[in-house]
């Protein structure tokens, strides 16, 4: 069975529609996203009913989290991620969905066991960079470990663990302009990171008509150079 993987949408509805049509396209008969539809982009109602829309199998970020669980502690950087922008916009329907949303979700599809979950399975502000020991994911007892959290993207194997971070269709932080997500074909066990293109520009300009702050949207657009790629 061929999986399409999303994450950390982030409200850049541009980027999730251009994922999930790339993924639709690719063959994928279920979408698996890893969190975090909320934060730093205003479209949060349009990924979120995009999400409702298709049936995806979904868990909570911790954008997520902060949202929907507003402790003194959370309200406190809720301007620093655009929460605050968020919590005002979102609909009630979809304030629901995201607060029914699991930390992690355990699930067999093709015969494979699946874990996926945000940041790590322990906390979902733990970042498993592409560099970092894979080795604790062995104790998941899962054939596939699908995370998100650090928008870049990961395939690698640790054992006969199957881990996967399909990177951002919102924000990524590759320095590879566009919607990053992933396909998994279960019956194979190997996934494939695709890096979709989308009209960034008239999505810039949308941004700041909307008054979202310059760091935010420059980041949409950056690449490295030739020399700060080796």
């Amino acid at each position: 069975m061929k999986l399409g993987l999303i994450s950390d949408a982030h409200g850049n509805s541009a980027g999730f529609d251009a994922a999930v049509a790339a993924l639709r396209g690719a063959g994928a008969q279920q979408l698996l996203f890893a969190g975090d539809a909320v934060g730093y982009y205003p479209y949060v109602n349009e990924v979120i009913e995009g999400c409702r829309a298709i049936g995806v199998i979904a868990v909570r970020g911790n954008h997520d989290r902060l949202l929907i669980e507003p402790s003194d502690d959370a309200r406190a950087v809720w301007s620093r991620y655009a929460l605050d922008i968020a919590d005002r916009v979102l609909r009630r329907e979809n304030r629901a969905w995201l607060a029914a949303l699991p930390a992690q979700w355990r699930v067999t599809i093709g015969g494979r066991r699946i874990l996926l979950c945000h940041g790590s399975p322990w906390s979902d502000e733990e970042y498993v960079y592409p560099d970092a020991s894979l080795e604790p994911l062995l104790a998941c007892c899962a054939d596939i470990v699908i995370l998100g959290h650090t928008h870049i993207p990961l395939v690698a194997r640790v054992g006969e663990v199957l881990v996967v971070n399909p990177g951002s269709c919102g924000q990524p932080r590759d320095y590879h302009p566009g919607a990053s997500c992933a396909l998994l074909d279960t019956d194979t066990c190997q996934a494939s990171i695709l890096h979709v293109e989308y009209d960034i520009e008239a999505f810039v300009r949308q941004l700041t008509r909307a008054s979202v702050p310059d760091s935010f949207t420059r980041i949409l657009t950056r690449t490295r150079s030739p020399a700060q790629a080796q």
